[in-house]
């Protein structure tokens, strides 16, 4: 969820979190989209989808260990990644929210090329 406070995540498995938007220095969207191989790979692509989280200042991993499973997460450098699915439908309403709560920080959409196997 996205509001004037920040992000929170109330997590399905029980790993809630919460970081208001003075703790973050950017956010991003990343995504990878399934490669065209067969013919019905131009009618439906799979998209996976994730939220990079990058903190501004010193601290912010002791402060937030309940994200700790999301540091550096896959190919992320300095910053936490949360997978949101297959769901290229998130990527508008993330915008949306970043546009409206936190612009500075917004990142864009960063594509990391394809996998095989995409799930």
């Amino acid at each position: 969820m996205f509001d004037s406070f920040g992000v929170r995540w109330d997590d399905p498995q029980g790993r809630p979190w919460a970081v208001a938007w003075a703790e973050l220095s950017g956010v991003g969207i990343s995504r990878t989209r399934q490669r065209r191989v067969k013919p019905a790979d131009h009618l439906v692509r799979k998209t996976m989808v994730r939220l990079d989280l990058f903190p501004s200042g010193q601290g912010f991993r002791s402060r937030h260990q309940e994200m700790e499973h999301l540091w550096e997460f896959h190919t992320v450098k300095n910053g936490y990644r949360l997978p949101l699915g297959s769901s290229p439908t998130y990527i508008p309403v993330i915008e949306g929210a970043m546009r409206q709560y936190r612009p500075g920080a917004y990142l864009g959409i960063k594509d990391e090329g394809f996998v095989v196997g995409l799930v």
